[in-house]
């Protein structure tokens, strides 16, 4: 699962977002005691979002400042679903077809990118078990199951919209989330419910089919 961040722990970060600091420096900055910024550090340094430079003055004991790794750095800020609405709102403005058409399939091409990072396996049933974790980690809760007809295709239900502040513009990302799992996946793939249709959940269908087994045994989220 993402890593879940305290408000303390924001803070912090959002503190070393310019420039190191020392223990001593972040307290000040953060009014809090030095344990308890010793605290903050150790569990985020854990989690690889800050990283320890140790600095000599002489004869005396070594200096320690801390600083943001690169993690870290895309970590700090929250800002980013707001500049990726401005940015849809601006590429759905454009009144040309064929350059708004350009715009999307670039940015889905990036998107498919860091999907194929992850998402691995040799049958369709390994790759779409991999999808699930891959949303997992990010925090976007997704179900495996088998469709109610007879033919038992799989259906990826997708609990959360992947793109919050975006899913109430159009379905656009629905059609664009489709065509990014029919490509992982290997296989066709059918959006058969949709939030913006009134269902539940947005769900997609594999046009094949999976072993039962490997399907009842995935992780659910």
């Amino acid at each position: 699962m993402a890593q879940q961040l305290s408000e303390g722990d924001l803070q912090l970060i959002e503190s070393l977002r310019l420039a190191p600091m020392s223990i001593s420096q972040l307290g000040e900055a953060l009014d809090v005691s030095a344990n308890a910024v010793r605290q903050r550090l150790n569990r985020l340094m854990a989690a690889g979002l800050i990283s320890r430079k140790t600095q000599s003055e002489g004869r005396g004991r070594p200096h320690h400042q801390y600083q943001l790794t690169e993690a870290g750095h895309r970590t700090a800020g929250d800002n980013f679903p707001d500049l990726a609405k401005a940015l849809w709102q601006e590429i759905d403005a454009i009144e040309d077809p064929k350059v708004r058409q350009t715009l999307l399939t670039g940015a889905m091409r990036r998107l498919l990118d860091s999907y194929e990072l992850e998402v691995v396996g040799e049958t369709v049933e390994d790759r779409l078990v991999s999808i699930q974790k891959f949303f997992d980690d990010r925090g976007v809760p997704i179900v495996i199951e088998k469709n109610n007809s007879d033919d038992n295709l799989p259906v990826l239900r997708v609990l959360e919209c992947p793109y919050p502040g975006l899913d109430d513009q159009d379905n656009h990302f629905c059609e664009l989330e489709k065509q990014l799992f029919a490509k992982v996946i290997g296989s066709p793939v059918r959006l058969c419910q949709c939030q913006k249709d009134g269902d539940s959940c947005c769900s997609f269908e594999s046009s094949e089919k999976t072993n039962e087994k490997s399907l009842q045994s995935s992780p659910q989220t």
